[in-house]
C-alpha cells in the first residue's frame, strides 16, 4: 500500500537570490529517493515562458502589454498546478516576507482544503506573520525533513492510479 503524494514547491522566485532555485533542485533530488513523492515545480513551467520572451521581466510594468501577458500566464499555470497537487510544500525565509505569490499560494491551498507544510527556513515560529501561521499545517526546519515526512504518509495511504497532471498552459496540456 501507497500512493504518490503531488507536491507543490512554493515560495519565492521574484526578489530571491538564485531565483528560488537551489532549494527547489535540492528538493528535486531528494525526491528522486522517494517512491511516493512527486514533484510539481513552477520553475520548470516558468522557465518555458522566459525562453519564449526574452527580456520580459526587464519590462515590469502594469502599463507593458507583454509583461502583463508573461505575468498572468505564470500565475494561471502556477495556480493551476498548485491546484492539481496533494501538499503544498513552501520554503519561508527573509525572501518569502516580500513574495506575495507565496502567501497566495499558501491561502490558495489552505482554501483548498491542501496540507500547507511550512519549511522554516531559519525564520522562527514566532517570527511568522499571523496569517502564514494560520494556514500552516506542519513545521520542518529542511525540506529534506518534510519531503521524508511527505512519503512516509503516502507509505500509510492506499494504492490508487495517477492522475494525469494537466496544467493550463495557453493551448497546451502538460502532462
Amino acid at each position: 500500500m501507497s500512493q504518490k503524494l503531488r507536491t507543490y514547491l512554493s515560495g519565492p522566485i521574484e526578489g530571491a537570490k538564485d531565483g528560488g532555485a537551489g532549494w527547489r533542485d535540492a528538493a528535486k533530488e531528494t525526491a528522486k529517493k522517494l517512491t511516493c513523492v512527486t514533484i510539481l515545480c513552477p520553475k520548470t513551467f516558468n522557465a518555458q515562458i522566459d525562453a519564449e520572451n526574452e527580456g520580459w521581466r526587464d519590462k515590469k510594468s502594469h502599463t507593458d502589454e507583454d509583461y502583463m501577458r508573461c505575468i498572468r500566464r505564470i500565475i494561471r499555470r502556477d495556480i493551476s498546478l498548485l491546484r492539481s497537487a496533494d501538499i503544498c510544500l513552501v520554503m519561508w525565509n527573509k525572501d518569502a516576507e516580500k513574495s506575495v505569490g507565496t502567501h497566495s499560494e499558501m491561502t490558495d491551498a489552505f482554501l483548498s482544503g491542501k496540507k500547507v507544510y511550512l519549511v522554516t527556513g531559519g525564520v522562527k515560529i514566532d517570527n511568522l506573520p499571523a496569517w502564514v501561521i494560520g494556514v500552516t499545517t506542519k513545521y520542518f526546519k529542511s525540506a529534506h525533513m518534510a519531503l521524508s515526512a511527505i512519503h512516509e504518509e503516502g507509505n500509510k495511504l492506499p494504492t490508487k492510479k495517477p492522475d494525469k497532471i494537466n496544467v493550463n498552459t495557453g493551448g497546451q496540456a502538460v502532462v
